[in-house]
């Protein structure tokens, strides 16, 4: 039997809309003001209460800018540092993956190798650099760095506000310097679409075909809805969606990446299939807008996701 909660449409979004103004208002991201200085990333001092820094910087201490190339070394590898600070006064975990081209790939963190995430804890009120290093191949355009809060929590129970906090990612999103445009990206048609005048939520995970009503486990093999829409007004948006079961990339049906075209007021509705378990593990599903192409004015943010789903196996 399902383990899920329906909740109206027009609450769910009412939620989701103070939710996205409240995370606004308590996080700062930090991307083009932030000191060069390699012992000091962040001015601790002047960032608000509840606050988040983050920032990408080159291995010699400048500033990586997201709408800058991401430059190799004569081995083809991206050495770069990425920096968290947070004025939060519990301690924080926070997990990292590195993609390219929306594929997850083995990196360098610290001076550990992973195949999948790295998982770095932070004190209240504390400023982390954190060394990492990826070995690019040679048709790779994008460079991804996924950052996800506390990886090791499961909620199955519909709390609301458990769920909202920890669903938040974070992206840094780099071109690699020389690379070719992608011209052979093919759009996958939806099983069935809805109207939707108004609405701009982007992606969400689903137990219900045709509203939004959000589901906060479900069972091995059971089927689910990925419920896409546009995120910006009257736009068309494209999107490379992916997922990912216990923070390893898992396909969605028979697709490692999802890219989606989706039309204003309507939204785009798939099926899917969820991955078969022996032990329950959290399901998440990631939307980045404007794939391969470099920072653009366009999107607010640089990745949307879904609440994470507890996937459960009939055998528990």
């Amino acid at each position: 039997m399902k383990k899920s909660k329906g909740i109206i449409l027009g609450l769910i979004v009412l939620f989701l809309i103070s939710a996205i103004l409240f995370f606004l208002k308590d996080y700062i991201f930090t991307s083009n003001d932030q000191p060069s200085s390699k012992e000091s990333k962040f001015k601790m001092g002047d960032m608000e209460q509840n606050a988040l820094g983050l920032a990408g910087f080159k291995a010699n201490g400048e500033p990586l800018y997201d709408a800058q190339p991401i430059k190799l070394d004569e081995n083809q590898t991206a050495n770069f540092e990425l920096a968290l600070a947070h004025m939060l006064d519990t301690d924080e975990t926070y997990g990292i993956i590195l993609m390219q081209d929306y594929i997850q790939s083995e990196f360098t963190c610290g001076d550990k190798v992973t195949a999948d995430i790295c998982k770095q804890s932070i004190p209240p009120s504390t400023e982390v650099s954190i060394p990492l290093s990826i070995k690019i191949n040679p048709d790779t355009r994008e460079l991804i760095v996924l950052i996800v809060k506390e990886p090791d929590s499961i909620v199955k129970d519909m709390d609301l506000n458990q769920l909202f906090y920890y669903e938040q990612a974070y992206a840094k999103r780099y071109i690699i310097d020389g690379s070719v445009e992608k011209d052979d990206v093919v759009y996958i048609d939806p099983d069935s679409t809805y109207k939707s005048p108004g609405d701009t939520n982007a992606i969400t995970f689903s137990g219900d075909k045709t509203e939004r009503q959000l589901v906060s486990s479900m069972f091995s093999g059971e089927k689910g809805y990925l419920h896409m829409g546009t995120s910006i007004g009257n736009q068309e948006m494209d999107y490379a969606v992916v997922a990912f079961n216990d923070w390893k990339q898992t396909k969605i049906n028979d697709d490692t990446i999802m890219h989606i075209n989706t039309k204003p007021d309507v939204t785009y509705v798939y099926d899917v299939s969820l991955p078969l378990i022996k032990k329950e593990a959290n399901l998440q599903f990631f939307a980045f807008p404007t794939p391969y192409t470099s920072d653009s004015s366009d999107s607010v943010f640089k990745v949307y996701q879904s609440t994470r789903t507890v996937v459960e196996s009939y055998t528990n």
